[in-house]
């Protein structure tokens, strides 16, 4: 995980201090926070980035925001509602957000944020020349809703969602491109909006390929995470990643490996570096065998000696 700001551990009476203060940290940004009930107030902030794309993700009770300008006016962000409901209101804009909606926003420009009970949000944040390479004029739809109704939309919420839980485990080298396929999924979006040719040829050709190597890596993380499971099947895989059975299969099928060959290859591959380290650990076959899903013995002999030429026993 990336940069960490919460008021968990400040004094009640310092908090709204203290996130004025993180958010200048944060975005550069001159504000005002008005609580809007009388509990605590609370609110945090984690970032991460994913090459020229840096995530936000907010949550806290119901305040109020003005921001006054920014200090980066090459730069561009999507609010996008995961829980809670708010007003965005920006150059005589209005955008009302619920769950699954977004508005696209310039930073140079002077802003309220208006939070009515306790919320979570993902902010996008990105140069400005990304999008307009993407959707000519995308400063038109600025604080405007841009509904999760658009499946386009809910796909690249479902997109970054994911990002975000996944931050832990994405590997550095796969961030970048992870980061571009969101961006290109966003220009897609904003030129549905606005009834655009929705893509440029390149960015066209280039979405559904890193799109699916994101979902690939996903699957492949959840494998790996249960891996130990003997009942481990495509159905499990599927219901784990929230995709279809069949779109999983399809996302292997021009593959070296399919999907179970796949698995099967994780689980011979780990026994193999567990059986060489065996003196070491004083472990048996049979229990390093169960403990990557293996519940036979005859099996994982035979799977073993046709994958390596050698018997367990012999490693």
């Amino acid at each position: 995980m990336g940069m960490l700001l919460t008021t968990a551990a400040v004094d009640a009476g310092d908090r709204v201090d203290f996130w004025r203060e993180s958010l200048h940290t944060m975005f550069r940004a001159e504000c005002q926070v008005e609580p809007r009930r009388e509990s605590p107030f609370r609110a945090g902030m984690s970032a991460d980035n994913f090459g020229a794309l840096n995530l936000v993700d907010i949550f806290g009770s119901a305040f109020n925001i003005r921001r006054h300008g920014m200090g980066d006016d090459g730069k561009a962000f999507v609010l996008l509602q995961l829980e809670g409901s708010c007003i965005v209101r920006q150059d005589g804009g209005e955008a009302w957000l619920t769950p699954g909606d977004m508005c696209v926003l310039p930073v140079a420009e002077e802003m309220e944020i208006e939070r009515r009970d306790s919320f979570r949000q993902i902010s996008l944040n990105l140069p400005a020349e990304k999008l307009s390479e993407l959707c000519s004029g995308w400063e038109r739809l600025a604080a405007k809703t841009l509904t999760g109704n658009i499946h386009c939309a809910g796909i690249l919420a479902a997109t970054v969602k994911a990002m975000l839980d996944g931050r832990g485990k994405i590997e550095e080298a796969g961030r970048s491109g992870l980061g571009d396929a969101a961006i290109c999924m966003l220009g897609a979006v904003l030129n549905t909006v606005s009834g655009r040719e929705p893509l440029p040829p390149a960015a066209r050709e280039e979405l559904p390929s890193r799109l699916e190597s994101f979902h690939r890596e996903r699957i492949k993380r959840f494998i790996r995470d249960h891996l130990c499971r003997p009942d481990l099947d495509a159905a499990m895989i599927a219901a784990g990643v929230g995709l279809s059975l069949r779109y999983i299969h399809r996302l292997f099928e021009k593959q070296t490996l399919r999907l179970m060959q796949w698995v099967w290859e994780q689980r011979l591959t780990n026994c193999h570096q567990d059986l060489l380290r065996r003196k070491e650990s004083g472990r048996s076959i049979s229990e390093i065998a169960y403990a990557w899903g293996f519940n036979d013995q005859a099996h994982f002999s035979r799977s073993f000696r046709k994958r390596f030429g050698v018997s367990p026993r012999s490693v």
